[in-house]
């Protein structure tokens, strides 16, 4: 089958679609702000090593300063500003051991 939909219009549907997509993102992610959170510690973010990273139990990526002991563990994190794809927030309480 040919292909009758032009580049042009292709390109216009795909913008139309990325801005929807970070829309609904973004006031999803909102909901967030002002709740403690549990995040499993990953490790240091990618663009600050002074920043831990890690993800709640629905896979949401939150960023927040704490101790490099805390890699590995559980902590407990109230969310302080959504992004349109991660949280930051700060640490709310001491790291849970993860059995």
């Amino acid at each position: 089958m040919k292909d009758n939909v032009p580049m042009r219009v292709k390109k216009e549907r795909l913008q139309r679609l990325n801005a929807l997509v970070n829309e609904i993102s973004a006031k999803k992610m909102k909901e967030y702000e002002g709740k403690v959170v549990e995040v499993l510690v990953e490790g240091e973010s990618k663009n600050n090593p002074e920043v831990l990273a890690g993800y709640t139990e629905k896979s949401k990526l939150v960023n927040f300063k704490g101790p490099k002991e805390a890699i590995g563990k559980i902590v407990r994190v109230k969310i302080q500003q959504a992004k349109t794809w991660s949280l930051d927030g700060e640490m709310a309480g001491e790291a849970i051991e993860v059995k």
